[in-house]
């Protein structure tokens, strides 16, 4: 069985949660025993990247095609690119289809990435591979501020409606709320896979016993990874929470693991607003392979996720680290959570939104530190038995074989 993942970036060199979720189905598919392949829509996202293609360094073998052939796709190249578009399109295309027309996959495996929903939708009455959409949200929740943003939105939206539920063979979607609203939002009957966020396990097994080289990283800490964002994500309400929970707990350091973004400034400013300046540590982006060290050595992982339309329908991949680091969870109630995690028995639950609970669960699993290493133990298992990428990986290979064998036409 030959798939090709067809991406924007190469999620090998692309550091955040989607591409965390496509390197686990990818090695999951992988150890099935299937053909993988990546064709790439944008160039290379930096010169690491470009160096270790053209020397010929292939992560688990995964052969890349890229359509673009611009050095690094970012800054000022990537923003004239966009302006270029109209001119390039036809080119990604054509390029498109000839490398599909010479590999003759069985699937084409995406995600709603636009320009590659654009350049499939071109390919269409051409195709002879079966179609496989993933979804980790849902598709509308991205709105634009600006026109433009607006424009591609409302397209990508067009796209989606007539083109990906109109056609698609398989979805694998993560949460059954994702799988009701594809179900309500298709025209006809469509097949699909409930797979839940996936999680390579074995990243946590036989770490060495070190420290990040991060400053005044020591134990002991709580532990955030992930976009340091308060809408998504509740950054600012951890910050908050850890305040009050730190006028009790002094020995304790808030570290935020995360690329600096938007958010950055009035975070910083925030943790010194609520006097906690010098114990909430900025670590900056760890690379992935430091990030199971960096949760393992935490005293609990936490995450205070508030209630919105992106928690409603989405999962948070960084849960799956956090359960399989074996620590002690704080999470909130937020979207299907609460069907994994039982309070302190496999995790430790808060409302969301709210400070006062949140500070009140971080108090009672550092004052309970026994049984907070049960719980932690437990929500591992979780993440062996729900979220293990291996167990992912054969459903979807059972189903691609099952529409092989039914010989579903295109």
């Amino acid at each position: 069985m030959k798939i090709i993942v067809f991406r924007n970036n190469n999620p090998f060199y692309e550091l955040s949660a989607a591409a965390n979720r496509w390197l686990t189905l990818i090695q999951g598919i992988l150890g099935e025993g299937a053909q993988v392949e990546l064709l790439i829509m944008g160039g290379f996202s930096s010169w690491r990247e470009c160096k270790e293609y053209r020397a010929g360094i292939r992560p688990y073998d995964v052969s890349v095609f890229y359509l673009s052939m611009l050095p690094v796709y970012k800054g000022f190249v990537r923003k004239a690119a966009r302006l270029l578009k109209p001119l390039t399109m036809p080119f990604y295309c054509r390029r498109a289809q000839r490398y599909l027309s010479e590999k003759r996959p069985d699937f084409v495996w995406f995600c709603r990435e636009y320009p590659v929903l654009e350049v499939l939708e071109v390919l269409e009455k051409n195709r002879t591979y079966r179609l496989v959409y993933e979804a980790s949200e849902f598709e509308d929740i991205h709105e634009g501020t600006g026109y433009r943003q607006r424009q591609i939105q409302a397209e990508r939206q067009r796209c989606f409606k007539e083109f990906v539920l109109g056609n698609v063979e398989l979805f694998t979607l993560m949460t059954t709320r994702l799988c009701r609203h594809f179900v309500e939002s298709a025209d006809r009957p469509i097949r699909y896979i409930h797979v839940p966020m996936t999680v390579d396990l074995s990243r946590f097994q036989d770490l060495p016993d070190e420290e990040i080289s991060v400053p005044v990283l020591s134990p002991p800490y709580i532990a955030y990874c992930g976009a340091l964002s308060s809408r998504k994500d509740g950054v600012d309400i951890l910050i908050r929470s850890f305040a009050e929970f730190a006028q009790t707990h002094l020995d304790y350091k808030l570290c935020l693991a995360g690329a600096s973004g938007r958010e950055s400034a009035f975070l910083r400013e925030l943790a010194v607003n609520s006097g906690v300046g010098d114990r909430v540590i900025f670590c900056g982006m760890l690379d992935r392979n430091q990030i199971p060290i960096f949760l393992k050595n935490a005293a609990i992982v936490a995450l205070a996720r508030p209630q919105s339309r992106q928690a409603e329908g989405g999962f948070p991949t960084k849960l799956g680290e956090y359960l399989a680091s074996g620590r002690p969870v704080c999470v909130t109630r937020t979207g299907e959570i609460a069907e994994y995690l039982t309070d302190r028995v496999n995790g430790f639950l808060a409302e969301p939104g709210s400070v006062d609970d949140f500070s009140r669960t971080l108090t009672y699993v550092a004052d309970h530190a026994e049984e907070a290493e049960m719980v932690g133990k437990a929500g591992c298992r979780v993440a062996e038995m729900a979220f293990n990428m291996k167990r992912q990986a054969k459903l979807i290979r059972e189903q691609m074989e099952t529409i092989l064998q039914e010989g579903v036409s295109v």
